[in-house]
C-alpha cells in the first residue's frame, strides 16, 4: 500500500520542541499592555482559563480559540494584545531548516501533506509554510486540520 497523505503534528516535529512557562508568556505580555499591578491578575486569569480550556479539549474532543480563553478568563484584551501574544511566541515556532525540503520532496511525489494543529500561533505559521505547491489545483488547497 502506498503512502498517500502525511499529517504532521506541528510542536517538536516540524518545528523544534520548547518547553514554555505559559504563565511567564502571558505575564511578559500582559505587562505591555496593562498597567503592572493589574497586568499580573490579568495574566494569571488568563493562564488559568487556558489550562480549563485545555481541559476541556481533552475532555470533550472539540477546538477552541483565544476568544474562547479570553472569554472564560473574563477579560477584554486590547486588539494589540494578539500580535504581543504572537510576537512572545514567534522564537518557539521556527520551522526546522530540514522541514521545507521534506515537504518538497512529498509534493514533489504526489503525496498530500497536513498538520494536526493544536495552538492557534501554529496555526498561523503553517498557513506560511503549508501553502499549495506550483500547480496546485484550486480545488486541491491546503486545509489546516483542527
Amino acid at each position: 500500500m502506498a503512502v498517500r497523505t502525511v499529517i504532521f503534528d506541528w510542536g517538536g516535529t516540524l518545528t523544534p520542541w520548547h518547553t514554555i512557562d505559559h504563565e511567564a508568556l502571558w505575564h511578559g505580555v500582559c505587562v505591555q499592555h496593562y498597567p503592572q499591578a493589574e497586568a499580573a491578575d490579568v495574566a494569571r486569569a488568563i493562564y488559568q482559563a487556558e489550562l480549563a480550556v485545555w481541559q476541556d479539549i481533552d475532555d470533550r474532543q472539540q477546538s477552541a480559540t483565544l476568544a474562547h480563553v479570553f472569554e472564560r478568563a473574563g477579560v477584554t484584551v486590547p486588539e494589540a494584545l494578539l500580535g504581543s501574544y504572537f510576537q512572545a511566541w514567534e522564537p518557539h515556532t521556527f520551522t526546522d531548516p530540514d522541514v521545507p525540503g521534506l515537504l518538497r520532496e512529498l509534493r514533489r511525489k504526489g503525496i498530500r501533506i497536513g498538520s494536526a494543529l493544536q495552538h492557534p500561533v501554529a496555526q498561523v505559521d503553517a498557513r506560511r509554510v503549508f501553502r499549495p505547491g506550483p500547480g496546485a489545483r484550486p480545488d486541491r488547497r491546503h486545509r489546516v486540520l483542527q
